[in-house]
């Protein structure tokens, strides 16, 4: 099984682990899920690491990287501990294109744009898709030793929001829940 799908699949394991697990604990709008699997030392050296190429990604590596100094802890490259995050939106509205295709087979490949379209995103006009006037915010974060591969800790972040605050959501989201590195948060619901 390739890498990648590995990974898919360990993220979507933690977040259903996560949603059936511990329970959540609820400050104000953002709620909060964690598992400690063992203790983190204090002053840990740690790296961050996304697994997706967001904005919203980027915008949550930056926080908490600023959290995990705050808090003490060290970030550098070859570290002992990692701490692999993901941030997903839900719902609201999506400008996202789809732009065109690519399919390749032993007869050649083929490359397919839209130009121009009324019915379809294409190059010159992108349609939006309007879901609700919310937005759910979802920031996964894992944290393994990097000798073992063990997890350490696990924990989710989740919000609702209007689809222009998301971006304002992603730091607070990220203080809150690593508050709760190597702990376990047991209380509330989920958002």
């Amino acid at each position: 099984m390739p890498v990648r799908s590995m990974l898919r699949l360990a993220m979507l394991a933690t977040i259903l682990a996560l949603a059936t697990g511990p329970g959540w604990a609820q400050d104000g709008d953002i709620a909060i899920s964690a598992v400690a699997y063992s203790p983190i030392p204090d002053q840990a050296t740690i790296r961050v690491e996304t697994h997706g190429t967001s904005e919203l990604d980027d915008r949550t590596k930056r926080a908490a990287l600023d959290v995990l100094q705050g808090q003490g802890y060290l970030a550098q490259d070859d570290a002992p501990f990692v701490l692999a995050l993901t941030t997903t939106r839900f719902g609201g509205a999506s400008d996202q294109p789809l732009l065109g295709q690519f399919e390749a087979s032993e007869s050649g490949a083929e490359i397919q744009f839209n130009i121009w379209s009324t019915q379809q995103d294409s190059l010159m006009e992108r349609h939006r898709v309007v879901g609700s006037d919310e937005t759910q915010v979802r920031i996964d974060m894992s944290l393994y030793d990097r000798a073992t591969g063990r997890y350490a800790w696990r924990g989710t972040a989740a919000a609702v929001t209007t689809p222009a605050g998301a971006d304002a959501t992603v730091a607070p989201m990220v203080e809150r829940l690593l508050g709760f590195l190597g702990q376990t948060a047991n209380e509330g619901t989920a958002p």
